[in-house]
C-alpha cells in the first residue's frame, strides 16, 4: 500500500514553523511527500475573515482559529508578504531535502474564494504568475500543481494542460484519471485525494466529530474501507505542522506499522501511462468541512454500462 503525502504550504507562518516541524518529522520516517507553495501574496487574513463568518452548521470559525493570529492579519491588517521573494532560500531547502516542491498557487486566499468561478483571463494571470514565480525561485518550471482547497473551474483544468503541468492534484476522488469538463478531455492526469484531511474530521460538528486522538484510527479505518491501494492525504503546514503535529506522526508510525509506503505525488505520477488511465468527468460538492464546493472526480465517461441500465455520459 502507498501514501502519498500531499502537503499544502499557504502563509508565512506555515513556511517558518510548520515546514521544519514537517520536515524533522518525515526525515524521521524516511518518507518522501511533495511540499505545493503558494509563492506570491500572503493574504491568508482575508479568506480566514470569512471563515470566521461561515455558513451554518460549519464549523470554520473553529478552523480559522487554528491557524493563528499572525495569518488573521496577513494581507488585512499587516502587509502581505510575498513568500516566494521573502522565504526564498527556505523553499530551496525543502527541495535540496529531497522533497518534491510544486505550485500550489500565486495567491493562495484569491484563489481558494475566488477561482471556481473566476473567468479565463484570470485564472491565466494567477497560473502565470505562480509558474514564473515558481521558475524565479527553483530554476525550473512547476510540474505538479495542488488547487487550494480543491477550487477548480473548466478553465483551470485547461490551462494545466497548455501550460505543461504534469500532472494536477487538484481533486477530491478515489484513484488517478484523466479530467474529462463538460466532455473536454484534459491531457493532464489528476492525482486525487483520497482521505478526508484532519481539520476535516476534527472540525466537523454533529456526531461524525473525532477527536484528534481518535484521527489516526478513523483515516487508517478509511484506508481499509477503499477499493484501491493508493491513497493521497492532504496534509497542511499549518494545521499538521503545528497544532496537529502529534497526530500527524501517529498517522505516518501507524501506517509504517502496517508496513505501508510513503510517498511523493510525484512518484505517483512517474509511474502513470496517461493513455491508460480511466475516463473521469468532474465535477463539484460539498463535503461535511462546509463550503464552498470542492473540485471532485466523478463516474467514468462513456463507460461501457452495467447491463439493464442506461448509458449517461
Amino acid at each position: 500500500m502507498k501514501l502519498a503525502l500531499r502537503i499544502e504550504v499557504a502563509t508565512a507562518r506555515g513556511i517558518r514553523i510548520g515546514v521544519p516541524n514537517l520536515l524533522r518529522v518525515l526525515a524521521a520516517a524516511r518518507a518522501r511527500a511533495s511540499f505545493f507553495f503558494n509563492v506570491g501574496p500572503d493574504h491568508s487574513g482575508r479568506f480566514l475573515a470569512r471563515m470566521l463568518r461561515p455558513a451554518p452548521g460549519y464549523r470554520g470559525g473553529w478552523m480559522a482559529c487554528q491557524w493563528g493570529l499572525g495569518p488573521l492579519f496577513s494581507g488585512t491588517l499587516l502587509p502581505a508578504p510575498e513568500l516566494g521573494r521573502r522565504y526564498r532560500d527556505a523553499l530551496r531547502f525543502t527541495r535540496d531535502a529531497g522533497f518534491e516542491v510544486g505550485l500550489l498557487a500565486w495567491n493562495h486566499a484569491a484563489w481558494r474564494t475566488g477561482a471556481a468561478d473566476a473567468n479565463g483571463p484570470w485564472t491565466r494571470l494567477e497560473l502565470v504568475r505562480g509558474i514564473e514565480r515558481f521558475t524565479d525561485v527553483f530554476g525550473a518550471p512547476p510540474v505538479g500543481h495542488a488547487a487550494p482547497r480543491w477550487q477548480m473551474s473548466a478553465h483551470a483544468y485547461r490551462l494545466l494542460q497548455q501550460l505543461g503541468f504534469g500532472y494536477g492534484s487538484d481533486t477530491r476522488g478515489y484513484r488517478p484519471f484523466m479530467p474529462v469538463c463538460n466532455a473536454e478531455l484534459i491531457a493532464c492526469p489528476q492525482i486525487p485525494t483520497t482521505w478526508p484531511a484532519l481539520d476535516e474530521l476534527i472540525g466537523m460538528s454533529g456526531a461524525g466529530r473525532v477527536t484528534p486522538a481518535q484521527a489516526p484510527d478513523r483515516l487508517l479505518a478509511a484506508a481499509d474501507a477503499a477499493p484501491e491501494d493508493l491513497h493521497v492525504w492532504t496534509v497542511r503546514a499549518e494545521f499538521e505542522g503545528i497544532r496537529l503535529l502529534p497526530v500527524f506522526e501517529a498517522v505516518l508510525s501507524a501506517w509504517a506499522a502496517r508496513g505501508g509506503e510513503l510517498v511523493a505525488v510525484g512518484d505517483v505520477a512517474a509511474t502513470l501511462d496517461p493513455k491508460r488511465l480511466p475516463r473521469h468527468r468532474v465535477g463539484g460538492r460539498t463535503l461535511v468541512s462546509g463550503p464552498p464546493p470542492m473540485a471532485q472526480q466523478e463516474g467514468e465517461f462513456l463507460a461501457a454500462p452495467e447491463a439493464g441500465t442506461r448509458l449517461q455520459p
